[in-house]
């Protein structure tokens, strides 16, 4: 599980990102997680302030994004064979232990 934290009034981040070489799915996580923040972009844009997705890619890994307050929190779980619900708890786990109250949950 990976994951990147932006916050676009003081330009703070915080990830968890390693190059991981010799892995088919890179490419698709970086263009998945580009694709949630440009999703998030344009809600923004449109005035949205709050939002979450989720994404199940083709290669059951999950793409979460969550935007609050200024702030966009990505997280890329790469574990197979999980439910929805149990990415929604890796991803609270995430919040809590690596941003430790920065994060306004959606």
């Amino acid at each position: 599980t990976r994951y990147v934290y932006f916050n676009t009034m003081n330009l703070a981040t915080k990830d968890s990102l390693r190059e991981r070489k010799g892995n088919p799915s890179s490419d698709a996580l970086v263009r998945a997680l580009v694709r949630l923040h440009n999703h998030n972009v344009n809600l923004s844009k449109e005035g949205c302030l709050s939002s979450e997705t989720f994404m199940r890619m083709s290669t059951d890994h999950w793409v979460i994004g969550r935007m609050s307050n200024f702030r966009q929190f990505y997280i890329a779980v790469e574990r197979k064979k999980l439910s929805l619900q149990e990415v929604d708890d890796v991803a609270k786990r995430i919040c809590e232990n690596k941003l430790k109250g920065i994060f306004f949950h959606v």
